[in-house]
């Protein structure tokens, strides 16, 4: 089982909107996801759950943490797939630049990124998945398909000025 991008989408929509997360506190947390994505996970550890549910979540959390990478390299107007895989391939820090498209060393390119933010991130979202599994349920508002607006209304005839 994998986690499409949509429900990391809405799984940060909600901490934006019900959490109150800042847009800098966001952004420190996509980079550090970013970072730890490219330092740890995409490398070959031999991460294996004692059953099947582990399995399942190590599964997640790999998914997860590889969509801010997707995102951001969607946005660059590249293919995601053909990035990621460039990125899993190396080694060490070496990543991409989605702002100059660039693949190199993320330290020697001035992409750093502090360690307490990685760990920061990676634990508030344990923090919020441990919730959401000792509470048995998740909310959520039912998104509403907004209706199109009113059209813009003609002039009046008889108003002066105003005859078409």
């Amino acid at each position: 089982a994998t986690l499409g991008s949509s429900e990391v989408e809405a799984f940060l929509s909600w901490l934006a909107n019900e959490r109150k997360v800042s847009v800098s506190t966001h952004r420190q947390a996509l980079a550090a996801l970013l970072f730890f994505y490219g330092k740890v996970l995409c490398t070959d550890l031999p991460w294996q759950g004692i059953n099947e549910d582990q399995n399942l979540g190590i599964a997640i959390t790999r998914r997860a943490l590889e969509a801010p990478l997707r995102a951001i390299v969607a946005n660059a107007g590249e293919e995601p797939s053909v990035i990621v895989a460039n990125v899993k391939a190396g080694e060490g820090s070496y990543g991409y630049n989605a702002a100059t498209g660039e693949f190199g060393d993320m330290i020697a390119m001035g992409i750093l990124d502090p360690t307490k933010v990685t760990r920061s991130a990676l634990q508030h979202a344990a923090s919020v998945a441990g919730l959401a599994i000792t509470t048995e349920v998740v909310v959520a508002e039912v998104p509403k398909k907004e209706e199109p607006a009113m059209p813009g209304a003609g002039g009046m005839g008889g108003m002066g000025g105003m005859d078409f």
